[in-house]
């Protein structure tokens, strides 16, 4: 009988013992779960294309130096020239007009000029002064549309009885216009005759309608 409760006790304490090992084993197979931020995955950077040389052409020098020739330079542009006109006797008249002009294009050019004239007789002597502002256009082969600003201080003398005089000066704009011919003098230098209408109703206006010019034009360049 004895035998049998040791044995009964000794089978007894077995089971205990393995229900309690179990949750023990188990505890040590439980796995551990990651706490931080997911790791982040490596990015593959992106191929660049490789650049490719590219061939540079050279240009034969006869090219290169027809292009320079083709851009003429500032001085080849510009031109001198202007009119003058002389008479002399009981009356004498002395009229000078430089310009300085520059060639646009071949068929337009443009410029500014100086004025002086100078008007005398034995009573009296007057003088003009001023400057002016031009355009031409070739419209057709030798034919020109010619326009200008003449902007004039004239002196204007006032006879009395008695042989009294009396000068007074006014300045006055006179806008011109009209036509012209231009012959070619040489391969550069050419010569412009002009017939142009003064719109300027100003009676100190020392032009009368039509006003008839002839200008040279005389390159600075090659």
């Amino acid at each position: 009988m004895r035998q049998h409760l040791r044995l009964i006790t000794a089978s007894g304490l077995l089971f205990i013992l393995s229900i309690i090992a179990i949750p023990a084993s188990f505890a040590q197979v439980k796995p551990t779960l990651p706490t931080g931020p997911p790791a982040a995955e490596p990015q593959q950077r992106p191929t660049q294309p490789q650049p490719v040389p590219q061939r540079q052409v050279q240009q034969p020098d006869s090219v290169q130096v027809q292009q320079e020739e083709e851009k003429p330079e500032l001085k080849n542009r510009l031109y001198t020239g202007g009119s003058f006109g002389l008479q002399f006797g009981t009356f004498t008249s002395v009229q000078l007009s430089p310009i300085l002009g520059f060639k646009a294009t071949e068929k337009l050019w443009m410029g500014i000029g100086a004025v002086y004239q100078f008007r005398g007789s034995r009573e009296v002597k007057l003088q003009n002064y001023g400057g002016k502002a031009f355009m031409q256009l070739e419209a057709i082969e030798n034919f020109l549309v010619h326009a200008e600003y003449e902007m004039l201080n004239t002196e204007n003398a006032i006879l009395y009885q008695g042989g009294q005089v009396e000068k007074i000066r006014k300045t006055i704009g006179m806008p011109m216009a009209g036509l012209g011919y231009r012959q070619r003098i040489g391969e550069r230098a050419s010569s412009d005759l002009l017939v142009l209408y003064n719109f300027s109703d100003s009676p100190y206006s020392p032009y009368s309608n039509p006003v008839i010019r002839v200008n040279f034009n005389i390159p600075l360049g090659k």
